[in-house]
């Protein structure tokens, strides 16, 4: 970090506060903002590219290959700079550019690198034109993670429902194309590769190369490597490979919420996931062959299973950065999580076809909005629940949080182990709480 700060990141920390005439390369559409339009850029500094992001007044639309040049004045980013802009860091934008005379925008030609971010510009058309006003912005969020369109009660009832996490672009949706990509290449090792690895590539660029992708996409490129070598698989591996991939990048991508919530989500799993559905399967007894009933057990145990270990390091993340943790997210993830994958493959058909054949793109986001209105349904009754989610600014909350956390803690130093007891006392524990929260103010 020591060397990424001398070599990268003095220059931003240089330009704080300071006003100087420079010339921006746009590498993505500008946006209306509310006191203006937004558009993100690369900027020169001593032979060394910068991401950027301008905030302008009103004028024309930018489009990547523009280049403008200008008075600005400079904000860093950085710790030093500003110490509430994780966002901005963990995505690598460490320079933020405030227009403060007027701009010449001049016409550059676009490189063949920016053909991603023409490329989602062109699927957000496609599904403005195809899908219907209450179900286009879902879409677009699942498909390539842009949830500015998102309204604010879907999100916040996707958030209290614990579904959040499906309309940001990661591990699930990366895992849901690789399913239909090895299908496509019937299975075969070298097929997979040679379809996996430009498919990871090209799906990482339209998501925006956000931390949370380009960690799924970097342990998927393992696999891809692993079963092309014929080598074995170690998730914990992948994992960390991942991560120290990231941090060399920019060692200020561990800011990022998104980034901590992927890794700590993916860490719970291959930590908890094998004991969790151990615990379950076992309350069914022996379940042998091939029937239904033993597929809906396996699927039931397996859902429950990585929702609770995903969720044992996501939820205090949660409740730190969001102030609230869900209690009917295991439900919700059981009701919805199983027709997402349908709406991810409906959705890239409707794109598709929309491209070529407008009418046929239509039908096929017709069909594919009620399920996406099922999932919207689900996770608006469940908001709606009493209690369907805590939130951290009761102290008892709190309180509750840190005694079931140190409960788990004992609970897996135990050489005996019973999960009933814990749960029961973690769940005593939360009506108590919820009782004295409710009590105070009267």
């Amino acid at each position: 970090f020591g060397k990424y700060w001398s070599f990268y990141l003095s220059e931003p920390e240089y330009l704080h506060g300071r006003k100087e005439t420079v010339t921006v390369r746009i590498a993505d559409y500008s946006e209306e903002s509310e006191y203006g339009m937004t558009a993100d850029g690369v900027l020169m500094l001593s032979g060394k590219p910068y991401r950027v992001r301008l905030y302008l007044d009103e004028g024309e639309p930018l489009v990547p290959g523009y280049e403008v040049t200008g008075l600005f004045r400079f904000r860093d980013t950085t710790p030093e700079g500003n110490l509430d802009s994780q966002y901005h860091q963990g995505n690598g934008v460490f320079l933020l550019l405030y227009q403060e005379d007027s701009l010449t925008v001049s016409k550059g030609e676009r490189r063949w690198y920016e053909f991603a971010t023409v490329l989602r510009y062109h699927i957000r058309e496609i599904l403005h034109e195809t899908f219907p006003g209450d179900t286009v912005a879902f879409a677009q969020a699942l498909l390539i993670g842009d949830t500015e369109e998102l309204d604010y009660g879907v999100d916040t009832d996707l958030k209290v429902s614990g579904i959040r996490h499906v309309v940001a672009v990661s591990g699930l949706h990366v895992s849901i194309l690789f399913a239909l990509v090895s299908t496509i290449a019937f299975k075969k090792r070298f097929l997979t590769a040679v379809f996996g690895y430009p498919v990871l590539l090209i799906f990482a660029a339209l998501a925006g190369f956000s931390p949370s992708v380009n960690r799924a996409c970097i342990m998927w490129g393992l696999i891809l490597g692993a079963n092309l070598l014929d080598r074995e698989y170690d998730g914990a591996t992948a994992l960390s490979f991942a991560v120290l991939t990231m941090l060399m990048g920019n060692p200020l991508v561990i800011t990022s919420v998104g980034f901590q919530l992927s890794v700590g989500s993916v860490a719970g799993i291959y930590l908890f996931d094998p004991g969790i559905r151990k615990w379950i399967l076992s309350y069914f007894g022996e379940i042998k062959g091939k029937n239904m009933k033993s597929y809906a057990v396996n699927w039931f145990a397996s859902s429950v299973s990585i929702t609770l270990s995903a969720m044992t390091m996501s939820t205090p993340l949660c409740a730190a950065y969001f102030g609230m943790v869900s209690l009917v997210g295991i439900l919700a993830n059981l009701l919805t999580l199983w027709i997402i994958s349908f709406i991810f493959y409906g959705i890239m058909l409707a794109c598709l076809l929309g491209a070529v054949w407008l009418s046929a793109g239509k039908l096929i986001a017709w069909l594919v909005s009620w399920p996406i209105r099922y999932v919207l349904a689900v996770s608006g009754v469940l908001a709606r629940f009493p209690l369907a989610a805590v939130y951290t600014d009761s102290v008892y909350i709190v309180i509750w949080l840190i005694f079931s956390y140190t409960l788990l803690i004992v609970f897996f130093t135990m050489k005996k182990k019973h999960p009933a007891i814990v749960t029961t006392a973690i769940v005593a524990g939360l009506c108590l709480c919820v009782s004295l929260s409710w009590l105070e103010p009267r």
